[in-house]
């Protein structure tokens, strides 16, 4: 939510390391990843001068060149070296608005392309579940040019690891908060349902060396983003938060797989109106849960 902040009874990833002696720092670009909104407690150092406060503009600013000066300033001059780390990188520009800079605005634009307007891509009228493909393909050539610059400012940022020493002896996890919808379902974006398009997100884990399984292992088992922070405090040999309030629902992935083990995803969507001199907040509850390839979706609209 807009004003949301997380309560100080919870105790995030970054609070357990710091506890543990972790120099913990952020370099974000969400603007819900500001100090205001408690997600990044925790942190003693974050740079956060790229998330812009004012949805519009957060959604129309190119933020990842000041991300990868933000990470190499941490590994480089804010790092104190001979204690470990825990570094937490948001990247905004994969979020709508699709707006990748040159070259990637281009490199997966098509001959039967048809160029439009992608800004305000949450709210246009131009962007409907009736547009003809040749427009979709414009849409869907913008969103994965942000996500390939997105891809090579972390091969960047990796370099720099390895450079520094670091690469081997350090766990790094790349994931994503959602995906995105295309009217697989009638709809555009993310916050509208729980299927797959929105909640199949990637799940990329580099384990220090000695640790964990070979490199270049495709693990099928059903994971959830509720297992990194268990995976992380397990490689760290770190124990779990203390705060009644935070109890951990995940699991570890170093753990043997559960095959008939469930995950759970639920959604509360609100929609605002304004009617008349009011503003009208609409709200939709979504359910769901997944063993195996099964799946229920329960939908409540209110």
């Amino acid at each position: 939510r807009p004003r949301g902040a997380l309560g100080d009874g919870y105790e995030t990833l970054a609070e357990v390391l710091a506890r543990a002696g972790y120099q913990t720092a952020g370099v974000v670009s969400g603007p819900y990843l500001r100090r205001i909104h408690g997600l990044t407690q925790g942190i003693e150092w974050l740079q956060d001068e790229s998330a812009s406060a004012v949805a519009p503009r957060a959604h129309s600013d190119v933020t990842n060149p000041a991300m990868e000066r933000g990470l190499i300033e941490f590994v480089e001059l804010r790092r104190e070296k001979g204690r470990p780390f825990f570094l937490f990188a948001y990247f905004w520009d994969p979020h709508f608005d699709f707006l990748p800079p040159a070259p990637y605005d281009a490199m997966f634009v098509g001959p039967d392309t048809e160029r439009i307007d992608v800004h305000d891509f949450d709210t246009s009228d131009t962007i409907h579940a009736g547009i003809p493909q040749s427009q979709l393909d414009f849409v869907l050539a913008q969103y994965a040019g942000e996500i390939r610059a997105t891809d090579e400012l972390l091969g960047r940022f990796f370099e720099v690891l390895r450079a520094r020493g670091l690469w081997d002896d350090s766990l790094v996890i790349v994931t994503a908060d959602h995906g995105e919808e295309f009217f697989d379902h009638g709809q555009k974006g993310h916050k509208n349902n729980l299927y797959a398009e929105t909640v199949n997100v990637p799940l990329l884990v580099k384990y220090p060396r000695g640790v964990g399984p070979p490199r270049g292992t495709r693990d099928a088992r059903l994971a959830s983003l509720v297992d990194v922070m268990p995976t992380v405090l397990d490689v760290a040999n770190v124990a779990p938060a203390q705060r009644p309030a935070t109890r951990l629902d995940g699991r570890s992935l170093l753990a043997e797989p559960d095959p008939d083990r469930p995950v759970f995803f639920e959604l509360l969507s609100t929609w605002y109106a304004q009617r008349g001199s009011e503003i009208d907040a609409d709200t939709e509850q979504w359910s769901a849960v997944r063993r195996g390839y099964e799946k229920l979706i329960v939908h409540a609209p209110r």
